[in-house]
């Protein structure tokens, strides 16, 4: 081995249990559940947006004025094609996860479930970063189909539950996936502290060591 990066191995803290049944994992975990109801997709097809899911999103605000009923229906149609326009594309292009960096509107994530995707939702953009690594997808910043160069792979994807912590894993067992998670058990924060702290250690003296 001639390089080695400290970002390709991340830590986990989960509360319970003990520091015996701390494991590694393969690709990466997120400390959080779907959003929708499917849990578990095998071979997914992976899209990233760094925007938010929500077509109303836009730089700018404006008012619309509504004189009546009629008119009023007539807007929440529209709003809902065009949001159904955006998640069938998506569906089209053959994907069947959806990892989203920003905000999810319900009207998006209802067809989201219409279609039968996964969606989970990352708040921490490192973790976006990460995650496209993991999978070899394009972080997208556009409200649209992917193209078949930006979609991401991995072996499953599934909601796990460890401890009372429900999680999100996406697990990848080959040679490319050069991400790793190693999953802390403990029974106090302050425990758990210590030992990242000294895995943080031994990575970067395992980083010096064949740097050298």
């Amino acid at each position: 081995m001639t390089s080695f990066e400290v970002d390709h191995i991340r830590v986990v803290k989960i509360l319970g249990s003990n520091v015996n049944e701390s494991r590694v994992h393969r690709g990466l975990i997120v400390l959080r559940n779907a959003e929708g109801s499917i849990a578990k997709v095998t071979k997914p097809k992976i899209a990233v947006y760094g925007c938010p899911l929500d077509p109303n999103q836009g730089d700018t605000k404006s008012t619309v004025l509504i004189k009546n009923a009629t008119e009023l229906l007539n807007y929440s149609k529209t709003e809902e094609d065009l949001a159904e326009k955006i998640v069938r594309k998506i569906a089209e292009s053959g994907v069947n996860l959806v990892v989203v960096g920003g905000t999810i509107s319900e009207l998006m994530l209802h067809f989201v479930e219409k279609y039968k995707m996964m969606i989970v939702k990352v708040t921490s953009k490192f973790e976006v970063k990460r995650i496209c690594k993991a999978v070899g997808a394009t972080l997208l910043a556009r409200l649209d189909a992917p193209t078949p160069e930006e979609i991401g792979e991995c072996d499953e994807v599934k909601v796990e539950e460890i401890g009372s912590q429900r999680v999100t894993v996406f697990l990848k067992e080959n040679d490319e996936c050069k991400l790793n998670t190693i999953v802390l058990r403990g029974s106090t924060n302050n425990f758990l502290d210590d030992i990242e702290r000294a895995i943080d250690d031994s990575v970067n003296v395992f980083r010096n060591l064949i740097s050298e």
